[in-house]
């Protein structure tokens, strides 16, 4: 894995990246878009990639390709206050083609890196799976009425959780945490989310669950 991070960069490497690109992105300061590097590649492309892998071998100085501009862009049709406009960075293609190329050099092993509950970075999963496997066990939770979870007896091993939907700029971090089945104590699937952070209020879901003792 180590030699594959640190072999060289080759000028292959440097026209995939920019053949990825999205050519009609907005660009940075100096207003050439990708789509120039793309159809003009046969002239510009030996000085580009040269620019670009001298970089990565620390032959160059980003600073003069790390310039990012802010600006805002609407988020409704009509906009006229400014919550309804969102910032976005408009960084340069040259800084975008090197950042792109380490992220290809990432891909091929990224999945070893991070954990299989980790719904981000990795080809194929989505943060929004997380979301929808809590709902789907809470709605379980919520309307099962047979089995182990019946509610005689529940009255001291219920626990209130609470389920905070945020309308907009959120930050929800949630595990599912389960007790070692081989343990003879209580078992059961808890749903935790914490770290809720937000600016315009939410929706609050109270859902009810109970532990489920196994059964011997």
């Amino acid at each position: 894995m180590n030699e594959n991070l640190l072999r060289d960069f080759l000028f292959l490497k440097v026209c995939d990246a920019v053949k990825s690109m999205s050519p009609l992105k907005a660009s940075g300061e100096d207003g050439l878009g990708a789509v120039f590097y793309q159809r003009f590649w046969h002239i510009v492309g030996n000085e580009v990639a040269e620019y670009c892998i001298k970089t990565l071998v620390d032959e160059h100085d980003m600073v003069e390709i790390n310039g990012t501009q802010i600006v805002l862009i609407p988020k409704v049709s009509n906009s006229q206050n400014m919550n309804q406009f969102r910032p976005i960075s408009l960084c340069n293609i040259l800084y975008k083609i090197i950042s792109k190329m380490l992220v290809n050099r990432l891909q091929s092993m990224i999945h070893y890196c991070i954990d299989e509950t980790q719904n981000a970075f990795v080809l194929g999963r989505i943060i929004p799976n997380n979301i929808l496997v809590a709902y789907e066990i809470l709605h379980f939770l919520k309307h099962k009425r047979v089995g182990r979870m019946s509610k005689t007896g529940h009255e001291q091993s219920i626990r209130q959780s609470r389920v905070v939907v945020p309308k907009a700029n959120a930050r929800v971090d949630g595990f599912l945490r389960s007790m070692d089945p081989k343990s003879d104590e209580t078992c059961g699937i808890g749903l935790v989310i914490s770290g809720v952070k937000w600016r315009g209020g939410g929706v609050v879901l109270p859902v009810s669950w109970a532990k489920a003792r196994r059964s011997p």
